[in-house]
């Protein structure tokens, strides 16, 4: 079986979660696994029912927490000489027919159709992500350049 590199050619750039998006997912983190520990040592000092059952909760919430974590930090686009990939999307470059901005009261994100109705949307937590819409730009619309 031939690697998205292998049919795509090299990479040309990496466009990764940003720094603020993953500080804020630490903070949230280390608050949850700082509440766990707080909880536990209160159910040893006092025995009360209830902060065990808190204890529970921090660290149902500090394990899922553990996980996004990871997975936000795997998250990224890469862009290849002929295409890109983003999670299991490949898009070739003359697979891609638009590039949108799509917006909602939260948040903002970046639409890609392809063809055979295939569509992926990137968060805009990706850093630099106006130069990633650039970038797809001028290698698979040149006709939407000036």
């Amino acid at each position: 079986m031939l690697s998205t590199q292998d049919h795509m050619g090299r990479i040309v750039a990496v466009y990764r979660i940003s720094a603020p998006t993953l500080q804020r997912a630490f903070f949230v983190l280390t608050l949850t696994i700082l509440f766990f520990i707080a909880t536990a040592i209160a159910f040893l000092l006092t025995q009360r029912p209830l902060f065990l059952l808190l204890a529970f909760g921090f660290m149902v919430v500090s394990v899922v927490s553990s996980f996004s974590f990871v997975s936000l930090q795997r998250t990224a686009v890469n862009v290849y000489e002929g295409g890109l990939e983003f999670r299991k999307f490949i898009f070739s470059w003359d697979e891609i027919q638009s590039v949108e901005w799509k917006s909602t009261d939260r948040a903002r994100r970046l639409e890609i159709k392809g063809s055979r109705g295939r569509a992926v949307v990137i968060p805009g937590s990706i850093g630099n992500i106006g130069s990633l819409e650039e970038m797809i730009v001028r290698h698979a619309l040149p006709a939407r350049q000036s």
